[in-house]
């Protein structure tokens, strides 16, 4: 019956569907409460085809209603709880849902029958990050979504045992595809609560022996801060949603973490590419996934295939004539087909005439002494046209650290060397994990140090 819990409900009720709090839910139980929410969306008249918006969370309550749009064969209309009420409120008005799902739990009712829904209605309307401007909604369907989850489970594999670990906000694709990839799978999901914290997620993979989570690079580091040794029941550590530096990859796998680098965009319904098996000393984000085709134009990053998004709403077709999706992202393949991400092509600078990829110069500074995060912009400048500037996490002395980069830049082109740096006590993130490199920016005005060397 394609991605319905009430069908695993009858088939499979006493597996484990989630762990949430310390406790199990079996499918069965599950279905009941999914049932109970249905019948609350059809006392509204809520059917496929209608849109319903939720701001999820990572608790049960969430889970329940999520899968019960599902049930209904209505679109969720994902608004991120940490969004402003102005944003909040915008993308209400511009997705017009038919109602609200609520947060409270709803109560349990005689277990529904599954039933069958066009696999080409939304399954979600997921916002992009707004990395470049206005954050679009790309429509996400049924089949995309689960062409997604089985390109990522022939990527990764499922074991008896599997459990994956629900870290990522669920507004977004990433946590989304958790949901979805476990349900495709019938594996249960960990349901990690709503904010991450280095010793919650320590605990919770020890205690309900999570197999597989994903991350984004900065909680990632923030693990690897804490001294974090995974327990042997973890198989894979997804990395994704922004560019994982080849030192902090490195420093993962001397820990012992069977890291997975993936790259991958909510109009993909998350994956492209994934390194998995790893291959020791490559920092690329792997081959694209089966089904998944990449081409590169210009050094821009095209996908096409099964898992691409329908389009956005309320803006024309993105796609090329041939079916491709620009990513926005440039990149390179080495000559065994393994794809390397350069960062996105708006961010290139400037300088001299020549460009500049700041996650290029990102991944030579983060492997300097004493810094443990580093995010690269450019600063105007009447001759150069930009420089390179560098806000850095670190506590080195200024003086110390200034050499330390130096130390650091040795491999770059002259015109790749950062000329300024700011120290900054934390890197400012967008919902999505990703740092947000206005805000960086904006954060080192008027704190810019000269460099000084050549």
């Amino acid at each position: 019956m394609g991605l319905s819990c009430l069908h695993l409900a009858r088939e499979i009720p006493d597996e484990v569907a989630a762990v949430v709090d310390g406790r199990s839910v079996c499918w069965l139980g599950l279905g009941r409460l999914v049932s109970g929410a249905l019948d609350e969306l059809e006392r509204r008249g809520i059917g496929p085809g209608d849109r319903v918006a939720i701001e999820p969370q990572a608790d049960l309550a969430s889970f329940v209603w999520m899968h019960a749009a599902l049930e209904a064969g209505a679109g969720l209309v994902l608004i991120h709880p940490h969004a402003s009420e102005a944003q909040k409120a915008s993308r209400v008005r511009a997705l017009a849902p038919r109602w609200v799902l609520p947060s409270a739990l709803p109560a349990p009712a005689r277990l529904r029958r599954s039933r069958r829904i066009d696999p080409e209605l939304p399954l979600a309307f997921a916002f992009t990050s707004g990395t470049t401007g206005e954050a679009k909604a790309a429509i996400l369907s049924r089949r995309a979504m689960g062409a997604a989850a089985a390109a990522s489970a022939a990527r990764l594999g499922w074991r008896t045992d599997d459990r994956w670990l629900l870290s990522l906000p669920p507004a977004h694709v990433g946590g989304l595809s958790v949901l979805v990839r476990c349900l495709d799978g019938r594996k249960p999901v960990v349901l990690g609560g709503s904010r991450f914290s280095v010793g919650h997620l320590q605990r919770t993979v020890a205690q309900h022996r999570v197999t597989l989570l994903s991350l984004v690079p900065t909680m990632l580091h923030r693990l690897l801060e804490a001294g974090w040794r995974a327990p042997a029941h973890v198989r894979v550590v997804l990395v994704g949603g922004a560019a994982l530096s080849a030192a902090s990859l490195r420093r993962a796998r001397r820990a012992g973490l069977p890291v997975a680098p993936t790259y991958g965009l909510t109009e993909t319904c998350a994956q492209v590419a994934t390194q998995w098996p790893p291959r020791p000393g490559a920092a690329d984000v792997g081959a694209p996934l089966t089904g998944v085709e990449v081409r590169l134009r210009g050094g821009r990053i095209q996908v096409r295939g099964p898992t691409l998004m329908t389009g956005y709403v309320g803006h024309p077709s993105p796609l090329t004539a041939d079916g491709f999706f620009e990513t926005g992202d440039l990149g390179r393949f080495d000559d065994e087909g393994h794809l390397t991400v350069l960062g996105r092509h708006d961010d290139v600078l400037v300088s001299g005439g020549e460009n500049v990829h700041p996650a290029v110069v990102e991944e030579a500074l983060s492997a300097a002494r004493g810094v443990r995060e580093v995010v690269v912009f450019g600063v105007a400048d009447p001759e150069w046209g930009q420089r390179v500037a560098a806000a850095v996490v670190s506590e080195l002395p200024s003086d110390a650290l200034r050499e330390a980069l130096r130390a650091a830049s040795a491999s770059l082109s002259r015109h790749e060397r950062p000329r300024y740096v700011c120290r900054v006590r934390e890197l400012p993130l967008l919902p999505s994990g990703k740092p947000d490199r206005g805000a960086i920016a904006r954060q080192a005005s008027g704190r810019l140090e000269p460099m000084g060397g050549s």
